[in-house]
């Protein structure tokens, strides 16, 4: 009702939150909802009661009957002046485990970046199509660049023209099976002017070993010198698919 007290449960309360369908009537709904929560939600219910209509689309946490909390999304539609109905429906879905899920990548995304951020080494990552993903704090410093002006734009952007080439016959070994590729390449950084940098290209494949998801490059700047006194080695493959 307009008070938050249930009046009317489906069976899905019971599948959902182990609350028996006519067990649960009589409870004040704002009583399940988690503490943290109950502030924004009652404050959320009485919007929709006062100005009427279809609410929006919320967030929160709910108790189920075992003590443990769900994360749900609900929807709230003022029908008080339904006289068929004469409530607030309140419409409700589980997404704990979408939402887990997602915690779990965002601390897994945040690990790596924790680690790779105290790297010196210049790391970045980018897709088949060659759009970068991620690029860390060494990468973007060591060009003179932000990582905006990185993110999202194509990684021949930042390789020279005459290494293009190479770089293409590059990813088509990886395409055809090769696990990584190295060599050494002279590049203009923002501060200190042409540098020797030892750059390792690896795959990022997916389970089922299918090239899919693009690369990562790994490069040590070695301090203006170079390591290896041979020169780079060409790789003949030729017809390249990739864009660059």
């Amino acid at each position: 009702d307009s008070k938050g007290v249930l009046r009317d449960a489906r069976a899905a309360l019971e599948r959902v939150l182990g609350y028996p369908e006519n067990g649960a009537i009589g409870l004040d709904i704002f009583d399940l909802v988690h503490p943290d929560d109950r502030a924004r939600a009652v404050e959320l219910f009485a919007r929709r009661v006062e100005e009427g209509g279809q609410g929006y689309l919320t967030h929160h946490r709910i108790r189920a009957a075992d003590g443990s909390y769900r994360h749900v999304e609900t929807m709230a539609v003022n029908l008080l002046d339904d006289p068929a109905v004469r409530g607030i429906v309140l419409t409700t879905r589980d997404v704990t485990e979408h939402y887990v899920a997602e915690e779990a990548l965002r601390t897994a995304e945040a690990r790596y970046r924790g680690i790779v951020e105290d790297q010196t080494e210049l790391i970045v990552r980018f897709r088949r199509d060659g759009i970068i993903q991620y690029a860390n704090e060494a990468y973007v410093r060591f060009h003179g660049y932000s990582a905006d002006d990185v993110v999202g734009h194509k990684i021949s952007e930042f390789i020279p023209e005459e290494d293009k080439l190479e770089f293409r016959r590059w990813l088509h070994a990886l395409s055809n099976g090769r696990e990584s590729m190295a060599a050494e390449r002279l590049e203009l950084a923002a501060v200190d002017g042409s540098r020797w940098v030892n750059w390792t290209l690896r795959a990022i494949r997916d389970d089922d070993g299918a090239w899919k998801s693009g690369a990562e490059g790994k490069g040590v700047d070695t301090g203006g010198r170079r390591i290896s006194k041979k020169r780079k080695k060409r790789w003949t493959v030729t017809g390249a698919e990739y864009m660059m």
